[in-house]
């Protein structure tokens, strides 16, 4: 079923070029690799769904290791449509990696997306555990090639490989790392840790999977540019240029106490953007920052907050916790309204330029149907949006539909309204007068913005536009399938609506393609 939506998208015939690597990945059913199973010391297993963009990534990375360890194990590959109970019964998904030595378990892993992670991997089923660390030199360069690594007491081998190998099937990959009983690293001769490269945090563990895995849980997270889309609105950050052991508890009892809040740490390389985000107020770091992320607003907070943080008072999470629980009102940010002289930043005049001050009153007045373009970064993608959402406008003008159907634009980074939710940006939204706005997951050109607000406007639009294609309809019903999780109810049921229709249009079954793509996104 995927294949049917791909072969629409690439539709040109082709012969693949093979490469000798290629061969090395042995393409097998179960029933096959249930006969050679006791014959092959080593044995690899990857399942992957041949049509998934993540199981596409991870044979591609794969393929790149296969020459490297061509000498010791044996690689094949096992399509997951024909592997569907093997794993149910492991509770799991592809894409999956399964080690057997001389027909026994290993171990399975979800596939490991790290390149380095990958080969640790590898290299462990191929030739053992890596070489014991005995100093601080050797326990740096060993952390960091993968989300997490577990440290073990060398004289404990066994124990730690069972551990991990069970550990990992619910984690995905923990990278295994000993340390010698005479090590010079700090590390308690007796003891397991876990460092997460999340938040940096190096863990005591009991040597147990229990603790292994909740170890792997972060209390807080470097923010990331996708957390300004959050679903939990607020995010609550601390600009510093390196984690000080005082920030650390700070940040971990925070989390504690507000678990609906997003809580972590802002390093350099996003201090730009959050000081943009809070509308310039960072004058000095340490700094906290609060803010509403899915309306763009931010909180101002009290000098005395940011004082104690930056003296290092004990008392600070006391405060910072009367704060959090009894917010003042959050601060709008806007550009000014745009003047005749200051212009509309827009090459159409078809547009309105839309600031924090003006988008609510223009999505919600009955005189007009609304079509807004959001979007927050400079990239190739945003001009390629706003030039088609432009000429669409001109289109519009041209039919003299302006009067009904007004086109404006807002930039999200740098104003505060109420938003709709949005998995990716650029994203446009259409909100006819009387009645409920609609979300666009088509292609940025004229044509497939034009139907879209034929199908949503209030009022009947008179413009001949084309047919979509198959291949427009298909990357469509992909592109609604990449974004549905991240959609509240409301929006899931519009987003459902319109995959039924796309579905009808290209005469597959929704079905079929749910139980294609299962656990895909």
């Amino acid at each position: 079923m995927f294949f049917f939506l791909f072969s629409l998208i690439f539709s040109a015939d082709f012969v693949p070029y093979v490469t000798s690597e290629s061969l090395l990945l042995i393409p097998m059913n179960l029933t096959q690799i249930s006969e050679i199973i006791n014959e092959v010391q080593l044995l690899v297993v990857f399942i992957h769904h041949p049509f998934s963009q993540k199981s596409i990534n991870a044979r591609r990375n794969l393929m790149e290791a296969i020459p490297l360890f061509q000498n010791e194990l044996i690689f094949t590959e096992v399509d997951a449509r024909n592997a569907t109970s093997l794993l149910d019964n492991l509770g799991v998904s592809a894409p999956h990696i399964m080690f057997y030595t001389n027909g026994t378990l290993w171990g399975h892993y979800y596939f490991p997306y790290s390149e380095t992670a990958l080969l640790y991997l590898l290299n462990m089923f191929a030739n053992g555990p890596r070489p014991a660390i005995s100093d601080r030199t050797s326990l740096y360069k060993s952390l960091g090639g993968s989300y997490f690594t577990m440290l073990y007491p060398l004289n404990d081998t066994i124990n730690a490989q069972n551990l991990n190998r069970f550990a990992s099937s619910h984690t995905g990959f923990i990278d295994l790392v000993p340390f010698s009983l005479s090590n010079n690293a700090g590390l308690d001769p007796n003891s397991y840790y876990l460092f997460r490269i999340e938040d940096l945090e190096m863990q005591k563990v009991d040597s147990n999977i229990a603790s292994l895995v909740n170890a792997t849980k972060p209390l807080f997270k470097r923010i990331a540019p996708e957390d300004f889309i959050s679903n939990r609105k607020l995010t609550f950050a601390i600009s510093e240029y390196s984690l000080t052991s005082k920030i650390v508890d700070v940040l971990e009892k925070v989390a504690i106490s507000f678990p609906e809040i997003v809580v972590g740490f802002v390093d350099r390389a996003l201090h730009d953007f959050v000081n943009f985000s809070v509308s310039g107020t960072i004058d000095e770091i340490p700094c906290i920052s609060l803010m509403n992320t899915t309306a763009r607003k931010y909180y101002q907070i009290p000098h005395e907050l940011n004082d104690k943080l930056r003296n290092g008072d004990n008392s600070i999470f006391d405060d910072i916790k009367t704060f959090l629980t009894d917010l003042p009102d959050p601060i709008s940010m806007s550009e000014p309204l745009p003047t005749k002289e200051s212009g509309n930043d827009a090459q159409s005049q078809n547009t309105v330029k839309l600031v924090g001050l003006n988008h609510d009153d223009f999505i919600l007045n009955h005189d007009f149907d609304s079509v807004v373009l959001y979007y927050s970064r400079n990239t190739p993608i945003t001009h390629q949006f706003i030039r088609n959402f432009q000429a669409t406008a001109d289109l519009f003008a041209t039919n003299n539909l302006l009067d009904r159907i007004k086109f404006g634009f807002i930039n999200t980074t740098c104003n505060s309204a109420n938003f709709p939710l949005m998995p990716v940006q650029p994203h446009i939204e259409i909100y006819p007068k009387n009645g409920n706005n609609w979300e666009y997951f088509g292609q940025a050109n004229v044509n497939a913005i034009t139907r879209f607000i034929k199908e949503h406007a209030t009022e009947k639009v008179d413009i001949e536009t084309p047919e979509a294609t198959d291949k427009e309809d298909s990357t469509e019903l992909l592109q609604i399938y990449s974004e549905i999780k991240s959609l509240n109810d409301a929006e899931k049921e519009r987003a459902q609506i319109r995959l039924e229709r796309l579905a009808g249009k290209l005469g597959v079954n929704l079905t079929d393609i749910n139980q294609a793509i299962k656990n895909e996104f």
